[in-house]
């Protein structure tokens, strides 16, 4: 009987002692988010897979659409603005305008 608590004490120990060090060791290795989004955006381009499941819940929907819009804004390219940017256009091409009264868009030609 005495044999018996032993064991269950020595049992308890142990099983108290290894999710003490799976936890421990879970939260030292938890994933570094401060260079986020470098690691699923490479060279401009997205790298990696975004899984919704069958019946997941709204909030997982909205969360992994946030994620997406995210990832996407990182994604872009930023235009060039400034002193350097210039537009240029290049073969046919006239503008249509009328003493500051400008061609706009739905707007007939004769309106200008």
């Amino acid at each position: 009987m005495e044999l018996r608590k032993t064991v269950k004490k020595i049992v308890a120990l142990g099983m108290g002692a290894t999710f003490l060090g799976a936890t421990m060791l879970s939260a030292s290795a938890a994933a570094d988010l401060n260079s986020y989004p470098a690691p699923f955006i490479q060279g401009g381009k997205f790298s990696g897979n975004l899984v919704v499941g069958d019946s997941a819940a709204a909030e997982d929907v909205i969360g992994v659409s946030d994620i997406a819009m995210s990832l996407q804004y990182a994604a872009s390219v930023k235009a060039g603005t400034g002193a350097g940017a210039s537009v240029s256009v290049e073969g046919d091409a006239y503008e249509f305008k009328e003493s500051g009264d400008s061609l706009n868009l739905k707007q007939q030609l004769s309106g200008v």
